[in-house]
Protein backbone atom coordinates (compact mmCIF):
# COMPACT_ATOMS: atom_id res chain seq x y z
CA UNK A 1 0.00 0.00 0.00
CA UNK A 2 1.40 3.69 -1.22
CA UNK A 3 0.06 6.60 1.42
CA UNK A 4 0.25 9.54 0.28
CA UNK A 5 0.33 12.50 3.20
CA UNK A 6 -1.32 15.63 2.12
CA UNK A 7 -4.50 16.59 -1.17
CA UNK A 8 -2.92 19.38 -1.70
CA UNK A 9 -2.86 19.56 -5.76
CA UNK A 10 0.12 17.41 -6.11
CA UNK A 11 -0.77 15.19 -3.70
CA UNK A 12 -4.60 15.00 -5.77
CA UNK A 13 -2.27 14.55 -8.94
CA UNK A 14 -0.03 11.78 -7.91
CA UNK A 15 -3.22 9.76 -6.50
CA UNK A 16 -5.21 10.22 -9.61
CA UNK A 17 -2.14 8.80 -12.07
CA UNK A 18 -1.60 6.09 -9.68
CA UNK A 19 -5.64 5.53 -9.92
CA UNK A 20 -5.09 5.35 -13.84
CA UNK A 21 -2.61 2.39 -13.66
CA UNK A 22 -4.71 0.55 -11.35
CA UNK A 23 -1.79 0.57 -8.52
CA UNK A 24 -3.66 0.63 -4.81
CA UNK A 25 -2.82 3.92 -2.80
CA UNK A 26 -4.28 5.62 0.16
CA UNK A 27 -4.65 9.80 0.24
CA UNK A 28 -4.64 11.30 3.71
CA UNK A 29 -5.53 15.21 4.01
CA UNK A 30 -5.33 16.68 7.76
CA UNK A 31 -7.96 18.93 7.31
CA UNK A 32 -11.66 18.55 5.84
CA UNK A 33 -11.11 19.52 2.04
CA UNK A 34 -8.61 18.88 -0.53
CA UNK A 35 -6.67 21.82 -1.98
CA UNK A 36 -4.08 22.86 0.31
CA UNK A 37 -3.15 26.61 -0.50
CA UNK A 38 -5.77 26.80 -3.62
CA UNK A 39 -8.94 28.58 -2.10
CA UNK A 40 -11.64 30.55 -3.61
CA UNK A 41 -14.07 32.66 -1.79
CA UNK A 42 -17.33 33.67 -3.44
CA UNK A 43 -18.51 36.89 -1.78
CA UNK A 44 -21.51 39.79 -2.48
CA UNK A 45 -21.05 38.77 -6.76
CA UNK A 46 -17.13 38.05 -6.65
CA UNK A 47 -14.82 35.59 -6.76
CA UNK A 48 -11.86 35.86 -4.80
CA UNK A 49 -8.49 34.36 -4.87
CA UNK A 50 -6.89 33.61 -1.75
CA UNK A 51 -4.09 31.90 -3.08
CA UNK A 52 -3.13 31.30 -6.77
CA UNK A 53 -5.13 33.66 -9.21
CA UNK A 54 -4.10 31.72 -12.20
CA UNK A 55 -2.27 28.34 -13.50
CA UNK A 56 -0.26 28.12 -16.70
CA UNK A 57 -1.27 25.34 -19.03
CA UNK A 58 0.49 23.68 -21.92
CA UNK A 59 -1.41 21.79 -24.33
CA UNK A 60 -0.40 18.30 -21.90
CA UNK A 61 -2.27 20.53 -19.48
CA UNK A 62 -4.75 20.96 -21.18
CA UNK A 63 -5.38 17.79 -22.37
CA UNK A 64 -4.97 16.42 -18.36
CA UNK A 65 -7.96 18.99 -17.81
CA UNK A 66 -10.26 17.35 -20.77
CA UNK A 67 -8.93 14.03 -18.96
CA UNK A 68 -10.71 14.89 -15.94
CA UNK A 69 -13.50 16.60 -17.38
CA UNK A 70 -12.77 20.19 -16.52
CA UNK A 71 -12.06 21.58 -20.20
CA UNK A 72 -15.80 23.84 -20.24
CA UNK A 73 -14.88 24.96 -16.97
CA UNK A 74 -11.44 26.62 -18.10
CA UNK A 75 -11.50 30.78 -18.21
CA UNK A 76 -8.30 31.71 -19.97
CA UNK A 77 -6.79 35.20 -19.40
CA UNK A 78 -8.53 38.51 -21.21
CA UNK A 79 -5.46 39.78 -23.92
CA UNK A 80 -5.23 42.73 -22.13
CA UNK A 81 -3.74 40.97 -19.38
CA UNK A 82 -0.05 40.62 -21.21
CA UNK A 83 0.61 43.66 -20.09
CA UNK A 84 2.18 43.98 -17.20
CA UNK A 85 3.40 47.39 -14.98
CA UNK A 86 6.37 48.26 -12.40
CA UNK A 87 5.82 51.44 -10.15
CA UNK A 88 8.96 53.17 -10.66
CA UNK A 89 9.90 56.93 -10.04
CA UNK A 90 6.46 57.65 -8.81
CA UNK A 91 4.19 56.48 -11.64
CA UNK A 92 3.19 52.81 -12.92
CA UNK A 93 5.08 51.90 -16.09
CA UNK A 94 4.65 49.59 -18.67
CA UNK A 95 7.13 46.67 -18.60
CA UNK A 96 8.35 45.83 -22.56
CA UNK A 97 7.11 42.67 -24.14
CA UNK A 98 10.13 41.45 -25.84
CA UNK A 99 13.65 42.19 -25.65
CA UNK A 100 13.59 44.60 -28.35
CA UNK A 101 11.68 46.78 -27.07
CA UNK A 102 13.50 46.48 -23.90
CA UNK A 103 16.72 47.36 -25.37
CA UNK A 104 14.73 50.25 -27.08
CA UNK A 105 12.53 51.67 -25.02
CA UNK A 106 13.43 53.85 -22.35
CA UNK A 107 12.51 51.67 -19.35
CA UNK A 108 15.46 50.96 -18.35
CA UNK A 109 18.57 53.75 -18.60
CA UNK A 110 20.79 53.64 -21.32
CA UNK A 111 23.92 52.26 -19.32
CA UNK A 112 21.63 49.15 -18.26
CA UNK A 113 20.71 48.82 -22.10
CA UNK A 114 23.96 48.44 -22.69
CA UNK A 115 24.75 46.15 -20.48
CA UNK A 116 21.71 43.93 -21.41
CA UNK A 117 22.87 43.94 -25.18
CA UNK A 118 26.85 43.28 -23.87
CA UNK A 119 25.27 40.19 -21.37
CA UNK A 120 26.37 37.73 -24.54
CA UNK A 121 29.94 38.57 -24.31
CA UNK A 122 29.97 38.65 -20.06
CA UNK A 123 32.51 36.04 -18.85
CA UNK A 124 30.85 32.89 -17.35
CA UNK A 125 31.44 32.33 -13.46
CA UNK A 126 31.02 29.90 -10.84
CA UNK A 127 30.01 30.82 -7.22
CA UNK A 128 28.66 28.37 -4.62
CA UNK A 129 25.58 29.21 -3.20
CA UNK A 130 25.31 32.18 -5.77
CA UNK A 131 21.82 33.89 -4.79
CA UNK A 132 19.47 35.46 -7.84
CA UNK A 133 20.37 38.96 -6.88
CA UNK A 134 23.90 38.39 -7.45
CA UNK A 135 23.38 36.45 -10.68
CA UNK A 136 21.07 39.10 -12.07
CA UNK A 137 23.45 41.99 -10.74
CA UNK A 138 26.44 40.37 -12.12
CA UNK A 139 25.02 39.91 -15.60
CA UNK A 140 22.57 42.31 -15.87
CA UNK A 141 23.07 45.38 -13.61
CA UNK A 142 21.30 46.72 -10.66
CA UNK A 143 18.71 48.33 -12.31
CA UNK A 144 17.30 45.24 -13.30
CA UNK A 145 17.61 43.65 -10.20
CA UNK A 146 15.81 46.20 -8.43
CA UNK A 147 13.28 46.73 -10.93
CA UNK A 148 13.03 43.54 -12.78
CA UNK A 149 14.24 40.77 -10.63
CA UNK A 150 12.91 41.50 -7.16
CA UNK A 151 9.28 42.32 -7.81
CA UNK A 152 9.02 39.11 -9.97
CA UNK A 153 10.66 37.04 -7.57
CA UNK A 154 8.08 38.98 -4.80
CA UNK A 155 5.41 38.15 -7.41
CA UNK A 156 6.25 34.09 -7.93
CA UNK A 157 7.74 33.69 -3.96
CA UNK A 158 6.89 36.12 -1.82
CA UNK A 159 11.07 36.05 -1.93
CA UNK A 160 14.13 38.05 -1.10
CA UNK A 161 16.33 37.96 -4.09
CA UNK A 162 19.28 38.61 -1.99
CA UNK A 163 18.36 34.97 -0.53
CA UNK A 164 17.18 32.86 -2.76
CA UNK A 165 20.00 30.34 -4.98
CA UNK A 166 20.20 30.55 -8.20
CA UNK A 167 20.36 26.83 -8.78
CA UNK A 168 16.91 26.07 -6.20
CA UNK A 169 14.54 28.31 -8.08
CA UNK A 170 15.62 29.00 -11.94
CA UNK A 171 18.78 26.22 -12.55
CA UNK A 172 18.05 26.59 -16.22
CA UNK A 173 19.19 30.03 -16.71
CA UNK A 174 22.25 28.86 -14.29
CA UNK A 175 22.55 25.98 -17.06
CA UNK A 176 22.02 28.14 -19.73
CA UNK A 177 25.08 30.70 -18.66
CA UNK A 178 27.14 27.19 -18.79
CA UNK A 179 26.42 25.83 -21.85
CA UNK A 180 26.05 29.04 -23.78
CA UNK A 181 28.16 31.46 -21.96
CA UNK A 182 25.00 33.86 -22.05
CA UNK A 183 21.07 33.49 -20.66
CA UNK A 184 20.42 35.25 -23.24
CA UNK A 185 21.54 32.93 -25.68
CA UNK A 186 20.23 30.41 -24.10
CA UNK A 187 16.71 31.79 -24.23
CA UNK A 188 17.24 32.50 -28.02
CA UNK A 189 18.11 28.58 -28.79
CA UNK A 190 15.43 27.05 -26.58
CA UNK A 191 12.28 28.81 -27.32
CA UNK A 192 10.23 27.86 -24.21
CA UNK A 193 7.19 26.19 -25.49
CA UNK A 194 3.15 28.49 -25.86
CA UNK A 195 1.14 28.43 -22.63
CA UNK A 196 -1.98 30.19 -21.66
CA UNK A 197 -3.00 31.41 -18.37
CA UNK A 198 -6.24 30.43 -16.88
CA UNK A 199 -8.59 30.36 -14.29
CA UNK A 200 -11.75 28.41 -13.68
CA UNK A 201 -15.26 29.69 -14.00
CA UNK A 202 -16.38 29.23 -10.61
CA UNK A 203 -12.69 30.08 -8.59
CA UNK A 204 -9.24 28.34 -9.02
CA UNK A 205 -10.93 25.79 -6.04
CA UNK A 206 -12.61 24.09 -8.51
CA UNK A 207 -9.39 21.98 -10.07
CA UNK A 208 -8.70 20.43 -6.69
CA UNK A 209 -12.65 20.19 -5.47
CA UNK A 210 -13.65 18.33 -8.92
CA UNK A 211 -9.79 16.01 -8.92
CA UNK A 212 -10.62 14.92 -5.08
CA UNK A 213 -14.10 13.31 -6.29
CA UNK A 214 -12.08 11.42 -8.77
CA UNK A 215 -9.89 10.16 -5.89
CA UNK A 216 -11.61 7.06 -4.38
CA UNK A 217 -9.02 6.26 -1.53
CA UNK A 218 -9.22 9.26 0.07
CA UNK A 219 -9.40 9.95 4.14
CA UNK A 220 -10.34 13.99 5.62
CA UNK A 221 -9.26 14.86 8.92
CA UNK A 222 -6.25 12.48 9.00
CA UNK A 223 -3.78 13.80 10.66
CA UNK A 224 -0.18 11.56 10.40
CA UNK A 225 1.31 12.16 14.12
CA UNK A 226 4.79 10.41 13.19
CA UNK A 227 6.06 7.63 11.23
CA UNK A 228 8.74 4.84 12.45
CA UNK A 229 10.06 1.63 11.11
CA UNK A 230 9.25 -2.37 11.55
CA UNK A 231 11.33 -4.30 9.44
CA UNK A 232 10.67 -3.16 5.86
CA UNK A 233 7.66 -2.12 6.70
CA UNK A 234 6.15 1.93 7.50
CA UNK A 235 4.26 2.54 10.54
CA UNK A 236 1.97 5.49 10.58
CA UNK A 237 0.60 6.62 13.84
CA UNK A 238 -3.05 8.60 12.98
CA UNK A 239 -5.53 10.57 14.45
CA UNK A 240 -8.47 10.58 13.32
CA UNK A 241 -11.07 12.71 15.13
CA UNK A 242 -10.30 11.42 18.78
CA UNK A 243 -9.22 8.05 17.35
CA UNK A 244 -5.87 7.67 17.68
CA UNK A 245 -4.51 4.44 15.31
CA UNK A 246 -1.31 2.74 14.19
CA UNK A 247 -1.17 1.92 9.65
CA UNK A 248 1.34 -0.23 7.98
CA UNK A 249 2.20 1.28 4.92
CA UNK A 250 4.79 -0.25 1.96
CA UNK A 251 5.75 3.36 0.69
CA UNK A 252 5.29 6.64 1.67
CA UNK A 253 5.32 10.13 0.07
CA UNK A 254 5.07 13.69 1.25
CA UNK A 255 3.22 16.06 -0.61
CA UNK A 256 2.75 18.74 2.89
CA UNK A 257 4.57 21.32 3.52
CA UNK A 258 7.96 20.86 5.00
CA UNK A 259 6.87 22.33 8.22
CA UNK A 260 4.59 19.59 8.86
CA UNK A 261 6.72 16.98 7.45
CA UNK A 262 9.19 17.94 10.13
CA UNK A 263 6.91 17.29 12.62
CA UNK A 264 6.09 13.71 11.75
CA UNK A 265 9.67 12.82 10.71
CA UNK A 266 11.17 14.04 14.53
CA UNK A 267 11.56 10.64 15.93
CA UNK A 268 12.93 8.70 12.62
CA UNK A 269 14.91 11.36 11.28
CA UNK A 270 15.69 14.35 13.85
CA UNK A 271 18.30 15.46 12.18
CA UNK A 272 16.50 15.95 8.77
CA UNK A 273 14.19 16.92 11.27
CA UNK A 274 15.75 20.58 12.25
CA UNK A 275 16.69 21.28 8.70
CA UNK A 276 13.35 20.88 7.43
CA UNK A 277 12.08 22.90 10.52
CA UNK A 278 14.78 26.26 9.26
CA UNK A 279 13.02 26.32 5.57
CA UNK A 280 11.22 29.78 6.04
CA UNK A 281 7.81 30.53 4.89
CA UNK A 282 7.06 34.04 5.29
CA UNK A 283 3.77 35.30 6.19
CA UNK A 284 1.58 37.31 3.22
CA UNK A 285 -1.58 38.95 3.91
CA UNK A 286 -3.94 38.76 0.91
CA UNK A 287 -6.43 41.92 0.51
CA UNK A 288 -9.60 42.09 -1.98
CA UNK A 289 -10.61 45.54 -2.93
CA UNK A 290 -13.94 46.14 -4.85
CA UNK A 291 -14.59 49.87 -6.09
CA UNK A 292 -17.64 51.30 -8.93
CA UNK A 293 -15.98 51.22 -11.84
CA UNK A 294 -17.08 54.59 -12.59
CA UNK A 295 -14.64 55.75 -9.53
CA UNK A 296 -11.89 54.28 -10.59
CA UNK A 297 -9.96 56.62 -13.30
CA UNK A 298 -7.12 54.29 -14.08
CA UNK A 299 -7.77 52.09 -17.32
CA UNK A 300 -6.56 48.67 -15.67
CA UNK A 301 -5.85 47.45 -19.19
CA UNK A 302 -3.07 44.80 -18.01
CA UNK A 303 -2.40 42.09 -15.69
CA UNK A 304 -1.51 44.33 -12.54
CA UNK A 305 1.41 46.18 -11.43
CA UNK A 306 4.32 45.37 -9.11
CA UNK A 307 5.86 47.59 -6.40
CA UNK A 308 9.64 46.89 -5.91
CA UNK A 309 11.41 47.26 -2.71
CA UNK A 310 13.54 50.43 -3.44
CA UNK A 311 10.01 52.36 -4.09
CA UNK A 312 8.98 52.15 -0.58
CA UNK A 313 5.76 51.09 -1.14
CA UNK A 314 3.20 49.42 1.10
CA UNK A 315 2.15 46.35 -0.97
CA UNK A 316 3.90 44.01 -3.13
CA UNK A 317 1.93 44.86 -6.03
CA UNK A 318 -1.46 44.18 -7.14
CA UNK A 319 -3.26 41.99 -9.36
CA UNK A 320 -6.40 43.12 -11.48
CA UNK A 321 -8.26 40.14 -11.29
CA UNK A 322 -11.51 41.96 -12.73
CA UNK A 323 -9.26 43.00 -16.00
CA UNK A 324 -7.14 39.93 -16.16
CA UNK A 325 -10.56 37.19 -16.27
CA UNK A 326 -14.00 37.85 -17.01
CA UNK A 327 -16.98 37.91 -14.63
CA UNK A 328 -14.96 38.24 -11.68
CA UNK A 329 -17.01 40.74 -10.21
CA UNK A 330 -20.31 42.65 -11.59
CA UNK A 331 -19.17 44.74 -14.72
CA UNK A 332 -20.34 48.21 -13.21
CA UNK A 333 -17.23 47.26 -10.08
CA UNK A 334 -13.09 46.83 -10.59
CA UNK A 335 -11.16 43.98 -8.42
CA UNK A 336 -8.14 44.21 -6.98
CA UNK A 337 -6.20 41.64 -5.09
CA UNK A 338 -3.50 43.09 -3.48
CA UNK A 339 -0.56 41.27 -1.32
CA UNK A 340 1.27 42.59 1.76
CA UNK A 341 4.36 41.44 3.31
CA UNK A 342 6.61 38.16 2.33
CA UNK A 343 10.21 37.74 2.94
CA UNK A 344 11.30 41.63 2.15
CA UNK A 345 8.92 42.59 4.38
CA UNK A 346 7.10 40.47 6.87
CA UNK A 347 6.60 42.82 9.44
CA UNK A 348 3.65 44.45 7.75
CA UNK A 349 1.62 41.12 7.05
CA UNK A 350 1.83 41.03 10.70
CA UNK A 351 -0.21 44.13 11.54
CA UNK A 352 -3.57 44.19 12.72
CA UNK A 353 -6.08 43.02 9.69
CA UNK A 354 -7.63 47.35 10.04
CA UNK A 355 -3.94 49.05 9.30
CA UNK A 356 -3.23 46.16 6.40
CA UNK A 357 -6.90 47.38 4.95
CA UNK A 358 -6.72 51.21 5.47
CA UNK A 359 -3.29 51.44 4.03
CA UNK A 360 -3.85 49.30 1.06
CA UNK A 361 -6.91 51.36 0.28
CA UNK A 362 -4.85 54.98 0.32
CA UNK A 363 -2.28 52.96 -1.81
CA UNK A 364 -4.60 52.36 -4.51
CA UNK A 365 -6.28 55.44 -4.16
CA UNK A 366 -3.17 57.64 -4.72
CA UNK A 367 -1.55 55.66 -7.77
CA UNK A 368 -4.99 54.75 -9.70
CA UNK A 369 -6.92 57.48 -9.64
CA UNK A 370 -9.89 56.53 -7.31
CA UNK A 371 -12.09 59.18 -6.10
CA UNK A 372 -13.93 56.92 -3.28
CA UNK A 373 -14.12 54.33 -0.70
CA UNK A 374 -13.85 50.46 -1.72
CA UNK A 375 -17.37 48.97 -1.51
CA UNK A 376 -15.78 45.94 0.43
CA UNK A 377 -12.64 44.66 1.42
CA UNK A 378 -11.95 41.63 2.29
CA UNK A 379 -8.71 40.15 4.32
CA UNK A 380 -6.83 36.92 4.34
CA UNK A 381 -3.61 35.63 6.12
CA UNK A 382 -1.50 33.04 5.17
CA UNK A 383 0.32 32.52 8.49
CA UNK A 384 3.14 30.50 5.78
CA UNK A 385 2.90 31.00 2.49
CA UNK A 386 5.48 30.01 -0.05
CA UNK A 387 8.93 28.25 0.91
CA UNK A 388 12.21 30.45 0.33
CA UNK A 389 14.40 28.44 -1.61
CA UNK A 390 17.31 29.35 0.39
CA UNK A 391 20.31 27.71 1.27
CA UNK A 392 18.36 26.29 4.40
CA UNK A 393 15.96 24.71 2.15
CA UNK A 394 19.48 23.43 0.25
CA UNK A 395 20.93 22.21 2.93
CA UNK A 396 17.50 20.12 4.26
CA UNK A 397 16.78 18.82 0.39
CA UNK A 398 20.49 17.10 1.01
CA UNK A 399 18.62 14.29 3.10
CA UNK A 400 16.16 12.96 0.65
CA UNK A 401 18.65 10.93 -1.14
CA UNK A 402 19.23 8.82 1.76
CA UNK A 403 15.77 8.67 3.44
CA UNK A 404 14.33 7.95 -0.43
CA UNK A 405 16.02 4.46 0.69
CA UNK A 406 13.07 3.33 3.50
CA UNK A 407 10.71 4.20 0.64
CA UNK A 408 9.43 7.38 1.90
CA UNK A 409 9.55 10.44 -0.94
CA UNK A 410 8.74 14.07 -1.33
CA UNK A 411 6.99 15.61 -3.72
CA UNK A 412 6.14 19.07 -2.71
CA UNK A 413 6.56 22.68 -3.60
CA UNK A 414 9.77 22.88 -1.27
CA UNK A 415 11.56 19.69 -3.54
CA UNK A 416 10.27 20.51 -7.36
CA UNK A 417 9.12 24.13 -7.73
CA UNK A 418 6.23 25.95 -6.37
CA UNK A 419 4.27 26.52 -9.96
CA UNK A 420 0.57 24.86 -9.87
CA UNK A 421 1.70 23.20 -13.46
CA UNK A 422 4.51 21.63 -11.91
CA UNK A 423 2.31 20.00 -9.16
CA UNK A 424 0.36 18.82 -11.55
CA UNK A 425 3.05 17.45 -13.76
CA UNK A 426 5.41 16.17 -11.24
CA UNK A 427 2.58 14.04 -9.53
CA UNK A 428 2.12 12.51 -12.68
CA UNK A 429 6.03 11.53 -12.72
CA UNK A 430 5.96 10.35 -9.23
CA UNK A 431 3.28 8.37 -10.50
CA UNK A 432 5.46 6.55 -12.77
CA UNK A 433 8.34 6.10 -11.23
CA UNK A 434 7.03 4.20 -8.71
CA UNK A 435 4.88 2.07 -10.97
CA UNK A 436 8.44 1.40 -12.22
CA UNK A 437 9.82 0.70 -8.87
CA UNK A 438 6.79 -2.19 -8.21
CA UNK A 439 7.73 -3.71 -11.19
CA UNK A 440 11.13 -4.55 -10.46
Amino acid sequence: MITIIGAGLTGLSLAYHLQQAGVPYLLLEGTGEAGGYMKTVKMNDCILELGPNSILADEELVSFFKNIGIEKELLPANEVSKARYIFKKGRYRKLPENPVKLLLGNFFSLSTRLKIFKEPFAPSIEKENETLEEFFTRRFGKEVNDYALTPFITGIYAGNPQEILIEESFPVLKEYERKYGSVLKGFIKNKPSRKQSYNFKNGMQTLPSVLAKKIQSIKYNAQVLSVNKLGKDLILKIQSGTEVYDQKSDMLVFTSPAFAVQSILKNLYPDFSKALERIYYPPMAVVHSIYERSKVAHTLNGFGALNPKVENMFSSGCVWSSSVFSDRCPSDKVLFTSFVGGALNPDKANMTEAEIKVKVHEELKDHFNISASPDFQHFFKWNRSIPQYTNDLKKAKAYIKDVETDNIFFCTNWTNGVSLSDSIKKGKQLAEKIIKLQSL
